[in-house]
């Protein structure tokens, strides 16, 4: 058997990482981002990623990234699954299924509750027969265009004032003010996280939507652009009970839609009531984008239920 080594005892050199990545995709990796999520992580110093080298190859690589996640409030460790490869010449040896469950099993020892993720139609099917993948929905793009969306059933918020901007610190700090979910499990959204996962991010500028009543903050979204639409990141509102959160929500999509006239994208839990009122003003479930799933080590309450679930494209990799 070949022997397993470890990124945090025998760090990688950063070309051996760039050169199976290049063979076993076709596309260059980028190195910024991965030195960002990998080595620079908000969570914790320690580099989970393990893998075999053969012969001065990069044989087979496996790589989580640490995240805080609250369960009914109370902080736990978990893994956001992040990047698997093999290299062609070694491919199917097994060689993900001896990383992954070696992983596994030092995120265990080391006190995380289990490991998520957004599985692609390639790796789904080795997740499931192999390393214990529970899976809780097939996530697909849900969206809507000027033309679908129905203007005509807008109630707009009285005096509402809305300021777009580059994302800079003080929107994250402010989101503090408000709320984003009342669900029962919610991944980080902590401002150390925001900052790294937002401000930081090499690849990716994000933006800023404030609506504001008399200088009072309603509701806030953090988005970017990318192919011609909007990708909502994450939407936060005001817990006060006199103004409906899903309102606020959909006034700061009529008002980027307005602006822009481009397709507006994001993820909303299936079974939440905010997913039926996106469903009333427009929004479609259409093309496939990914497996989302857990592996838990433990048991929690609700892990495995889709409908205790808060997500947004801020927990994926790819967005």
């Amino acid at each position: 058997m070949e022997e397993i080594l470890y990124y945090f005892d025998k760090p990688i050199d950063e070309t051996l990482i760039s050169d199976t990545f290049q063979k076993a995709y076709g596309i260059p990796l980028n190195i910024k981002s991965w030195e960002w999520r990998f080595l620079n992580n908000p969570v914790t110093e320690k580099v989970y990623i393990n893998y075999i080298e053969i012969n001065g190859v990069l044989a087979a690589y496996y790589a989580v990234s640490p995240v805080n996640i609250l369960i009914d409030g109370q902080s736990h460790k978990i893994a956001l699954s992040n990047m698997t490869m093999t290299h062609p010449d070694h491919q199917g040896k097994g060689y993900f299924k001896m990383l992954a469950k070696d992983l596994y099993k030092k995120l265990k020892e080391d006190g995380y509750i289990g490991v998520f993720g957004f599985a692609n139609q390639n790796s789904h099917y080795g997740f499931r027969k192999n390393l214990g993948w529970i899976d809780l929905a097939g996530l697909n793009s849900f969206s809507v265009d000027k033309n679908d969306f129905r203007l005509n059933l807008l109630k707009k918020i009285e005096g509402a004032n809305y300021t777009e901007a580059a994302l800079n610190l003080s929107h994250i700090q402010r989101a503090k003010e408000l709320i984003c979910s009342k669900q029962k499990i919610v991944p980080d959204r902590s401002e150390n996280f925001l900052s790294w996962r937002l401000l930081k991010n090499p690849s990716n500028q994000y933006h800023t939507l404030l609506v504001e009543v008399e200088n009072d903050l309603k509701g806030i979204l953090f988005f970017k652009f990318y192919n011609g639409s909007i990708d909502i990141m994450e939407c936060y509102y005001t817990n006060q009970s006199e103004l409906d959160p899903h309102l606020t929500l959909i006034n700061a999509i009529s008002y980027l839609i307005a602006k822009y006239n481009m397709r507006v994208n994001m993820w909303s839990n299936l079974h939440s009531s905010e997913h039926l009122t996106l469903e009333k003003y427009g929004f479609k479930e259409s093309n496939f984008l990914t497996y989302f799933g857990v592996i838990p080590f433990v048991s929690k309450p609700g892990l495995t239920d889709l409908r205790t679930w808060h997500y947004r494209f801020i927990d994926s990799d790819v967005f």
